[in-house]
């Protein structure tokens, strides 16, 4: 699969796009591109999902250290009907050490096989439907960050649960050529996505800073 070169270009766009994005909102937190490298040194650490059969779901991600990598089991497969497959899960509890305690955000890194005609951008906005098809929602702010081939989507959306109980959401993500399936008919890209789900209050007070690494390190083998 040729990911290198287009992780590369995606930690560039990211480091680099804020210029070029759309849907600015200063009230509410985005981007980081001033984080300190001894910031994140003392408060993030790297995972690697490296011990999967499948290497569709082997990835290395940063994360917050008060957050806890879930245990889930790896997917059989990776369906060719579009169906997304959850590959990693990351979690703020209320209590640090207690996992019986409230989740206060949830980061969640998701692959799925889409079309090869889609753009990124659609790519993102389809699954995104996908998976707030079960809530009312709207789009609170996006950004697109665009490269020399492609264009890359970043969105926050509010949605809700019953009881009328609003929650924010934000997904972003990027395709990758599969050349495992090359012999197959019908040509698919995986997407690998990025989703937080999470309150507004620890949104602002530290979920999106965290989202922000996620998707700056995410990077599939």
């Amino acid at each position: 699969m040729k990911k290198c070169v287009l992780f590369v270009m995606l930690f560039f766009v990211f480091s680099v796009a804020g210029a070029e994005a759309a849907g600015k909102d200063k009230m509410i937190p985005f981007d980081f591109p001033d984080l300190k490298q001894e910031d994140v040194s003392k408060r993030y650490v790297k995972h690697r999902f490296k011990d999967r059969k499948n290497p569709l779901f082997r990835f290395e991600m940063a994360f917050p250290k008060d957050w806890k990598v879930i245990n889930i089991k790896e997917p059989a497969e990776l369906p060719e009907n579009g169906v997304p497959v959850e590959i990693g899960a990351f979690h703020r509890y209320k209590i640090q050490d207690d996992p019986k305690s409230e989740i206060l955000a949830g980061i969640y890194v998701i692959a799925v096989r889409v079309p090869s005609e889609w753009s990124d951008v659609k790519a993102v906005d389809k699954m995104a439907e996908y998976l707030m098809k079960r809530h009312s929602f709207r789009v609170l702010q996006f950004k697109e960050y665009k490269l020399s081939k492609t264009t890359l989507k970043d969105m926050l959306i509010a949605y809700r649960i019953p009881k009328d109980k609003t929650y924010w959401s934000r997904i972003t993500g990027f395709k990758v050529k599969d050349d495992t399936r090359a012999h197959l008919s019908g040509k698919k890209d995986i997407l690998y996505l990025v989703q937080l789900n999470t309150s507004e209050k620890e949104y602002k007070a530290f979920a999106a800073e965290a989202f922000y690494m996620a998707k700056m390190s995410l990077r599939p083998e």
